[in-house]
């Protein structure tokens, strides 16, 4: 059941003090799931003050009326959509991922393969990130320099989170990389050369001036 947005001030403390993955409760023996199904999940934009829609499989999660804001979600293996839009701005699609929960293999044990299994069927073993960014391109800049330095930054804070996203594949990936690792690796520096590319299309497209 999702839960009412909250005002992201209000919200803020209590993310600080998530973990970077769920933490597992210890239930009664006999039970064996996994404490939680749903996660807060914030969402900011750059600039603020846009209008995101959260969706899953076509249907509707939340809605955060102007951004920065909080919603509560339904665990899941299946992608989050967060389409964004804001006045005299492009309309921006990005995707939360869903990803498993990282079990030891202690958490495993006591468990029991029957509760992992019920885990794994109501989405409980995955999540998602506990925020996203998304960053909104103006339709128009004053000069051409300001839309070139714009598209610039954007690129190179692309490239820096598929290096960085490589960089925890690697890291918990056994050596030598599995062939599951490098396919993801080359998931990562596919994404990452189709944004720029994209990025590159929207600077062209780029009005300069106010007219």
């Amino acid at each position: 059941m999702k839960r009412p947005l909250l005002p992201v001030r209000a919200a803020l403390p209590g993310l600080r003090r998530l973990a970077p993955w769920a933490v597992l409760l210890a239930l009664p023996a006999c039970s064996g799931v996994i404490d939680s199904s749903e996660q807060p999940v914030t969402v900011f934009t750059d600039p603020p003050g846009a209008y995101c829609v959260l969706s899953r499989n076509g249907a509707t999660l939340g809605v955060v009326s102007s951004s920065p804001g909080l919603l509560h979600v339904d665990n899941s293996k299946q992608d989050i959509s967060v389409r964004c839009s804001k006045a005299l701005h492009e309309n921006e699609t990005a995707v939360l991922a869903a990803s498993r929960r990282d079990l030891s293999i202690g958490q495993i044990v006591v468990k029991g393969p029957i509760g992992l299994a019920v885990d794994a069927g109501t989405g409980a073993t995955h999540e998602y990130p506990s925020a996203i960014t998304v960053f909104l391109a103006p339709l128009s800049f004053e000069t051409a320099e300001k839309r070139d330095r714009h598209y610039a930054r954007q690129k190179t804070r692309m490239a820096r989170e598929a290096t960085a996203a490589i960089a925890r594949i690697e890291q918990n990936c056994a050596e030598p990389l599995t062939r599951l690792c490098e396919n993801k690796i080359s998931a990562v520096k596919a994404a990452r050369d189709a944004g720029i590319d994209d990025l590159e299309a929207r600077r062209l497209r780029a009005k300069i001036g106010r007219g």
